[in-house]
Formats: structure tokens, sequence, C-alpha cells
């Protein structure tokens, strides 16, 4: 009988001890996804920080970085639609489209488009600084036609979302075409 119960008492001790070797195997796991975005949080906070360093200047004279000067450039399309903050569906678009074509995940386009958000919110002719932010992506280096192109592209597709695109948006890639020298 004291046999039994000391057998019993093993098979006992062993499944606490299993369940217990379980629940911190558990555990460390959700620990170790946390760290993992933590780091990746803490992987995009110069960047996140940058935004902020710039936040003391006054709007588009802050931005040297291509990515934001093309933001800002497909901003201004929906922008010189109607004057107001994008719709979903354009914003949607934007941030996939900005997000692919410069490798940014999608919490660092809809960052970079807030960021946008706040940068034109006192513009209120789009065209100077569609001409603007044009000539920093003409000029920052590792841009080439193609890019350009792309982000024409972007911007056609953007004037597009709510119906045809407006006169004011015609004018807007025109002037676009012609400071990144695409019109041929």
């Amino acid at each position: 009988m004291h046999i039994l119960i000391g057998a019993l008492t093993a098979v006992v001790t062993l499944i606490f001890l299993i369940n217990r070797f379980v629940s911190g195997a558990r555990q460390a796991r959700e620990i170790g996804d946390e760290i993992g975005k933590t780091a990746e949080s803490l992987a995009n906070l110069p960047r996140r920080m940058g935004f902020r360093r710039r936040a003391g200047q006054t709007g588009l004279r802050g931005v040297e970085d291509p990515r934001e000067a093309a933001a800002i450039l497909v901003r201004l399309m929906t922008f010189s639609r109607k004057g107001e903050p994008a719709s979903p569906a354009e914003r949607s678009v934007m941030e996939k489209r900005l997000g692919s074509l410069f490798g940014m995940t999608a919490v660092e386009a809809r960052e970079l488009m807030d960021y946008v958000d706040w940068i034109i919110r006192d513009v209120e002719i789009p065209s100077g600084p569609m001409s603007n932010m044009s000539k920093i992506l003409r000029n920052a280096p590792g841009m080439g036609r193609a890019d350009m192109a792309d982000i024409d592209d972007i911007l056609v597709e953007v004037s597009r979302i709510n119906g045809p695109a407006t006169d004011r948006q015609i004018r807007l890639l025109e002037i676009f075409r012609e400071r990144a020298g695409l019109m041929t």
C-alpha cells in the first residue's frame, strides 16, 4: 500500500512539475514577443525622433528627406481637391504605395503620413510646395528617373481615387513632371 501511495505521489509531483515548466515556457515566449515588439519600436526611434526634432521648424522648411518630400507631394494631390484631411481610401493608398516604394513598414508609413498632415496644415496654395518638394526629390541621391516615374504613378492614382482629376490636380501633376524632368 505504501508503495502505491509513493508511486501516486511521484506521478502527481511529476505532473505538477511538467505543468510548471510549460507555464514558465509560455510566459518566457510572451516576454520574448514583448521584447521583439519593443526592439522593433526602438529600431524606428531615430526616425521618429527626427520628426519630433524638426517639429519646432516651420512646416515645409524642415523637409530634407526624399521620403518626406514624396509623401508631401502625394498628400498635396488630395489636399488640392478639397483642402481637407485625406479620406480613409486616399490615406490607405498613400500609405501602401509609399511604403512599398521606400521599403517602409505600415507603421512607418502611417507615422510619415501623420507627420505630413502636420506639415501641410498651413498650406493654402499647393503649387509652391509641389515645386519645392519636386526639387528635393530630383536632387536626392539615389533617386533616378524610374523612381520619379513611380512617384508620378502614385500621384496620378491618388488624384483619381474620388473621381477624375481636377484642374488643380492636373496643374500640380504638370509642375511635378516639369521639375522632376519627366516632361519630354
